[in-house]
């Protein structure tokens, strides 16, 4: 417990795959959600859709929660993506999973769109807070005042819109000296 900050009980551990009762189709689709969450995001995680989860208290005290923008299993990737990249150590353990035997499903096209959206929004906007801190000391070394605050409207084309103008000024700003 005291190893790792959050825990994953893993379907896909080791290059195995316990599930029990899911149709192939299922199958594929959950393993190969998997696959290109880690290729989009970087995530060194094997099962990242995966519902069992155990969180830390400074895990969830140390993630902006109200940011957390998905819905269905899109979130399940994205609160493992936000603690990794918070740096928080992120354990495997195997499972075996087994489809329910009473209830239906709540998978749908709606939630499996926005789990290959909400991937690449999270690669983005994780590759914008690196350039903001690459870039943040030299600003403040060469004495410009940053802001990182989106302009009203959409948040993530607003914070895309204001990187582009705070990379112009540098270069403006370098250019001068």
């Amino acid at each position: 417990a005291d190893e790792y900050d959050v825990v994953l009980g893993s379907r896909y551990l080791h290059g195995r795959v316990t599930v029990i009762n899911w149709p192939i189709t299922r199958l594929v689709l959950s393993y190969g959600a998997n696959v290109y969450a880690r290729f989009v995001t970087g995530l060194p995680v094997a099962d990242a859709t995966g519902g069992y989860k155990c969180f830390h208290r400074k895990v969830l005290e140390g993630i902006a929660l109200d940011r957390v923008e998905s819905e269905g299993y899109a979130f399940q990737i994205e609160m493992s993506f936000r603690a990794w990249k918070h740096g928080f150590r992120i354990g495997e353990i195997p499972i075996v999973f087994v489809d329910r035997t009473a209830g239906e499903s709540k998978m749908s096209k709606r939630i499996v769109r926005e789990a290959v959206w909400r991937v690449w929004k999270l690669r983005v906007q994780s590759m914008f807070g690196r350039l903001r801190d690459l870039v943040q000391p030299v600003a403040e070394e060469k004495g410009l005042e940053l802001r990182f605050s989106a302009p009203t409207g959409d948040r993530y084309i607003g914070r895309s819109l204001l990187l582009g103008r705070v990379l112009l000024n540098l270069v403006v700003n370098a250019l001068k000296f």
